[in-house]
């Protein structure tokens, strides 16, 4: 008796492992296939390699440079860009990957509010090679952006942050910071100040 017991309970046991191994295993092929799905190449590229990026969101135009690894305005001496903003738009548009694919070969671009753009970002490589990135409306429903690009004819969805960080107006990354300013090998600094008589 004690035998049927036993060999019944061993039987249970790789019943229950059979079965959770197999109801694991669809739901394991399941997040990998959304991983995939939602993890759609648009742009690659080393973030030290761009060295030129230009927002245009209609109301608001930033042209920013790097030399020798500092990031600023082009043509714009006295007006400082905060190096770690635009040190995080070069890193999310480097490796820039899209939620998923809306449209191929999109026709109108119009109905996505791509043309004309709510926001075009230029990026310049260190090659001279330039790209145009197109952020457009809010998918409706979603925090998500409709995007597209130049280097094909597609219409993706963006996930909420690439799609904020290729909106930045100007006044978001200009320092006002003297730390920020003054950044790097300052020869002097003079403070002066003047205190009236008092009466």
């Amino acid at each position: 008796m004690k035998k049927k017991i036993i060999i019944a309970i061993i039987v249970l046991v790789v019943l229950a492992l059979l079965y959770a191994f197999l109801m694991a295993e669809p739901f394991s092929n399941n997040d990998e296939q959304i991983n995939v799905n939602t993890n759609i190449p648009v742009f690659s590229a080393e973030k030290d390699r761009i060295i030129g990026i230009s927002i245009n969101t209609g109301d608001s135009y930033s042209d920013l440079v790097k030399i020798d690894g500092v990031w600023s305005f082009s043509g714009e001496e006295g007006v400082h860009a905060i190096q770690p903003k635009v040190d995080g738009i070069a890193y999310d548009l480097c490796n820039l990957y899209a939620e998923g694919i809306v449209e191929e070969n999109a026709a109108d671009l119009k109905i996505y509010g791509l043309e004309p753009a709510v926001s075009t970002v230029v990026m310049k490589l260190d090659d001279g090679t330039m790209h145009t990135l197109l952020v457009g409306n809010r998918v409706q429903g979603s925090d998500e952006y409709y995007f597209a690009s130049d280097i094909d004819k597609n219409v993706y969805r963006i996930g909420a942050g690439k799609g904020l960080v290729m909106t930045y107006k100007k006044d978001e990354l200009i320092t006002t910071s003297m730390h920020e300013i003054y950044k790097g090998s300052m020869a002097e600094l003079v403070v002066s100040c003047s205190i009236g008589a008092v009466m």
